[in-house]
């Protein structure tokens, strides 16, 4: 099941659905990225790399691939006026285990159909 991170959300799903593993929507959490970290880059280019670079993060076929790719986008992006975006996604996604439900690597875990937005 995908959801957006709404806390009264999950907690409904893990009650009704306590053994059913819940995935968060892609397109929920881009938006979310895009809101907090558009507004830090300088030139659409400079943006498309960065968010580039996230998808890429997200889209990781296994754990050592994103190890490799997370700690090379911390240093391309961990310093200076993006330091405060890998801050939030540290923060938001990968430190609050989030990055269990998002990334492919574990979601894949599960069988999802390749649903991994809340809309058609």
């Amino acid at each position: 099941m995908a959801m957006d991170r709404s806390d009264g959300l999950a907690a409904a799903a893990k009650l009704v659905y306590p053994t059913m593993p819940t995935l968060l929507c892609t397109w929920h959490v881009n938006k979310r990225v895009v809101a907090h970290c558009k507004g830090k880059f300088r030139t659409n280019a400079a943006w498309k790399a960065f968010f580039d670079s996230w998808l890429s993060l997200v889209q990781s076929p296994t754990c050592e691939i994103f190890e490799d790719r997370w700690l090379q986008f911390t240093i391309d992006y961990d310093y200076g006026s993006t330091e405060p975006c890998v801050s939030y996604i540290k923060r938001e996604w990968i430190k609050s285990r989030q990055i269990e439900w998002l990334v492919i690597a574990w979601t894949n875990q599960y069988q999802h159909f390749d649903t991994t937005v809340t809309s058609r």
